[in-house]
């Protein structure tokens, strides 16, 4: 019974459609991490964006009243042209992290669509079958029913004419002096 189901899962359809069920799964959830992914790197790219504007414009103020500086404020300019070197940079990786990200997500997008595609053109293939093997059966079961039918008229045809001899050949024998013929009696006189 198990090799039998086995042989039935292998060869109508259900292995293949299961498969590519599975890969349709997979690519989703491939998708769904990439998705997660690229929102996790746009909240980056904000937040390292907000850091190196807030930078930015403190360097930008500082640049302005330049010509009141202590040395103090030079110290502190330096700071933060050091931080807003850095924060660009984190800003550039950032943003290359995001780009990767959405080529990722972009690549498991289509492999999504594709394994989709691929599992419904499976499924139509397998279906357009069935439905094949399903009107062969209907016609086949059409012309063993005709053949039972025939049978049954004949066979039922055969035993009425028998019976009929044998009740001819009852008479004959009960009424010896008549002739039955057809159903028609004519007197010995």
């Amino acid at each position: 019974l198990n090799q039998l189901f086995h042989l039935w899962h292998e060869n109508s359809g259900t292995a293949e459609i299961s498969s590519l069920k599975d890969a349709v799964s997979h690519a989703s959830k491939q998708f769904d991490v990439a998705t997660r992914t690229v929102t996790d790197c746009r909240r980056d790219v904000d937040k390292t964006l907000l850091i190196y504007e807030t930078v930015h414009s403190r360097h930008a103020s500082m640049l302005r009243v330049r010509d009141t500086w202590d040395d103090g404020d030079a110290t502190v300019f330096a700071e933060l042209v050091g931080k807003e070197v850095q924060t660009r940079k984190e800003l550039e990786s950032a943003r290359l992290l995001l780009r990767g990200a959405e080529d990722n997500v972009a690549y498991w997008q289509i492999e999504y669509m594709d394994a989709m595609r691929r599992r419904y053109h499976e499924e139509q293939i397998w279906q357009d079958k069935w439905r094949v093997f399903g009107t062969y059966g209907t016609w086949a079961l059409i012309g063993l029913n005709s053949i039972a039918f025939l049978g049954s008229q004949y066979f039922h045809q055969k035993r009425e004419v028998d019976r009929l001899k044998a009740i001819e050949l009852l008479i004959n024998d009960k009424l010896p002096g008549q002739v039955v013929d057809a159903g028609v009696t004519l007197g010995a006189e």
